[in-house]
């Protein structure tokens, strides 16, 4: 967004007849709209991006802006699966090519198999594909923080990206000025590298997890692992009580029991009280956060092994993690407790079983309900404030025949929002909303679209956007579809931290607004608690009066 769009025209122009890898094209509206909203989606997925003071305070009106143009008339192109034959005989090519020569021989190959790896998934599957910003990517940011190295493929690497630049420059066709300036940025870059991997161990959070795994299985071994491991433990800090926690090391078991209490703060009064041996809603805070810490430790080390794969059971079939974690616990609780509390022996093999054993709660009625839905079922949705973090979240039980008018009434209530602000939903491609607010020319109307028609069976996914300047999006799941219960309201089962006062800017302003409230120091906390004009407890979640209010609404 710029309020000189000839002047930015102009120097996007200069730049195009300046830089020999600068293309200037103009695309459609629709093709725009997916381009940026790639983009504002890898900035989210990046750890501490680089981007400008204007972006973090105007993201959530540039993904409005965005929005407001025609939807892409087709689907992005599905990345091609690049096998390991394909890409080792990329690596064998290039391993003939007099560029080549003179490398160390396992450093070269192992090194160029980086390379077509950093390719293949990282960019689209474009293995040969070379640019000064893919360069410095993979040599002072990727490799760093995803791949451990000995000392000769560490000393080896800058040298092979500089052979591989002119080697994969020459032959995708570029002009020799080209293939030269990505040779410069190569050697540039291969001088910060050494620096950058050896010192930069701290500044690259990645790199804690990945510390001390066995790598020698390959690269999509320790994928793997590093997905297991950020699972098990994905914050790198933590607020317990008064006291912050900005840089843990999530590798270091006392460290990773701080970011586990930090992730239930319900119970962070009790547990700093050595007194308290009681019980908050039927669970003891102490036992609870235990049983968190194995089912943790034994993610972090692999260890049962069939922990992790039935983690990825349940998360591919779109169980939320916290939950996933719960289940897992529940098997601990199970099966070790009693090791836990009274040293009794383990059955180790029982143990296991059960873990295979576990599965999404409703896999055994999932093709019934796809073949002939229950009309008059009731649905079970997981409501996700997206991108929130810690996760805000609540579990709501309605009848399937509520509309989505009505389903807007009850995610309103369940997160405190005012209904200041116009909304939509969005299903299956397809847009919805009243019909009054003519947001877009092919809205549907919402208030005749029910559940039962738009989602026949568990796993189907809604999305669900209120205040398009704040841009709030809420990730609506079919968890379950269950037996009519003749209860015409919606239920709020469950649910975490409480929802964001209105206008505070999305999520990204929502979290800078609960650091300063709870920092009495900070020079702005005085005119944000003013602004905010009543207190606000991020993890407060009441689900009592969530649920009387819920009563009101009448469904179906």
């Amino acid at each position: 967004m710029t309020p000189e769009p000839a002047r930015v025209l102009r120097e996007l122009r200069k730049t195009a007849r300046s830089e020999p890898f600068a293309v200037l094209d103009q695309v459609d509206p629709a093709e725009a709209r997916r381009l940026l909203e790639d983009g504002l989606a890898a900035t989210d997925a990046t750890w501490e991006p680089e981007i400008s003071d204007e972006l973090r305070q105007f993201r959530a009106l540039a993904l409005a802006r965005c929005r407001a143009m025609p939807e892409p008339d087709r689907p992005a192109q599905p990345v091609p699966e690049i096998d390991n034959a394909a890409r080792d005989a990329i690596v064998a090519e290039f391993l003939a090519s007099p560029h080549a020569a003179g490398l160390p021989d396992e450093a070269a190959r192992y090194g160029a198999r980086l390379l077509v790896d950093f390719g293949a998934d990282y960019d689209a599957g474009r293995s040969l594909r070379v640019s000064p910003a893919k360069i410095a990517g993979f040599l002072l940011d990727w490799v760093p923080a995803k791949v451990i190295l000995d000392d000769a493929d560490r000393d080896a690497l800058p040298h092979v990206v500089t052979a591989w630049a002119r080697w994969a420059g020459e032959r995708t066709g570029l002009d020799p000025a080209a293939v030269a300036q990505l040779v410069d940025v190569a050697r540039d870059c291969g001088e910060d590298f050494r620096e950058v991997y050896d010192h930069g161990a701290d500044a690259s959070p990645i790199r804690q997890f990945l510390h001390g795994l066995d790598t020698g299985g390959g690269l999509a071994d320790a994928q793997d692992a590093l997905d297991r491991r950020m699972f098990a433990m994905p914050y790198f800090g933590t607020r317990i009580g008064e006291e912050d926690y900005p840089r843990l090391d999530p590798g270091d078991p006392d460290e990773r029991r701080l970011l586990i209490e930090g992730e239930h703060p319900e119970y962070h009064a009790v547990l700093g009280d050595p007194g308290f041996d009681g019980e908050i809603d039927g669970v003891n805070p102490r036992l609870h956060i235990a049983i968190h810490e194995v089912v943790a430790n034994q993610l972090w080390e692999d260890d049962p092994a069939e922990a992790w794969r039935a983690a990825k059971r349940l998360h591919d079939a779109g169980v939320d993690r916290h939950d996933i974690l719960h289940q897992l616990g529940s098997v601990v609780a199970a099966h070790l407790h009693g090791a836990l509390t009274n040293r009794q022996a383990v059955d180790h093999a029982a143990y296991r079983q059960a873990l295979d054993a576990l599965r999404p709660p409703s896999s055994r009625r999932r093709a019934k309900s796809a073949v002939a839905p229950i009309r008059d079922a009731v649905y079970q949705l997981r409501v996700s404030l997206h991108g929130a973090k810690p996760p805000i979240w609540r579990r709501l039980r309605l009848p399937a025949s509520t509309t989505l008018a009505q389903l807007h009434q009850v995610i309103q209530v369940a997160f405190g929002w005012e209904d200041a602000h116009l909304h939509a939903f969005e299903v299956g491609g397809r847009r919805y909303s009243l019909p009054d607010l003519e947001l877009w020319d092919e809205a549907a109307d919402e208030g005749t679209a029910r559940l039962q028609d738009l989602a026949s069976r568990p796993g189907t996914r809604l999305r669900y956007t209120y205040d398009f300047g704040d841009s709030w999006e809420h990730d609506v799941l079919v968890e379950d579809i269950l037996a009519p219960d003749g209860v015409p309201h919606s239920v709020c089962l469950a649910g975490r931290r409480a929802g964001p006062p209105e206008d505070c800017g999305g999520v990204w302003g929502y979290a800078e607004l609960c650091a300063v409230l709870a920092d009495p120091n900070h020079p702005d906390h005085g005119e944000r608690v003013d602004w905010l004009g009543h207190p606000h407890d991020p993890a407060t979640f009441d689900k009592d009066a969530i649920n009387t209010s819920l009563a009101r609404i009448r469904l179906g």
